[in-house]
């Protein structure tokens, strides 16, 4: 005679629970090597050319320069005539300026002074160089 089961045997419940486990625990580590201080910084990396590219624009536009600041947290976009509220720029966590304070001025022409920014990444474990180049405001960021 055979009987009809309605429930799992313990057997069936500890392989299910065992598979879930392992799972489980190559999903933790496979999260715990996922270091999002570098998409963090590629993130800062793309706003700060967004908000440089506008404030060029502006400048040569509205014929008003406009003052870029690096301070120990943040870089602040000043707009010349005031009637542009200032944009801040949070760095991410593990990108530190190595000089305290910097400023370029985006002329009202659009073109800058010649001026290197250094960086310190720990999320890359390596030095970053900004350099300003003279004219137009081009500027390269260079991983050293």
């Amino acid at each position: 005679m055979l009987r009809s089961r309605d429930a799992f045997t313990v057997l069936e419940s500890l392989i299910v629970l065992g598979v879930t486990v392992m799972i489980l625990g190559i999903g933790l580590f496979a999260a715990k090597g996922f270091d999002t201080g570098k998409i963090q910084e590629r993130i800062f990396w793309q706003s700060f050319q967004k908000h440089w590219q506008f404030s060029e624009r502006y400048a040569v536009e509205t014929h008003s320069a406009v003052s870029v600041t690096f301070f120990h947290n943040h870089v602040m976009f000043i707009y010349g005539n005031g009637d542009s509220p200032p944009y801040r720029i949070r760095y991410p966590k593990g990108l530190v300026g190595v000089k305290g304070k910097d400023e370029i001025i985006i002329k009202d022409n659009g073109h800058v002074s010649p001026k290197t920014i250094w960086w310190q990444s720990k999320n890359n474990q390596r030095t970053v160089k900004q350099t300003f180049q003279l004219g137009w405001g081009v500027y390269r960021v260079k991983y050293e």
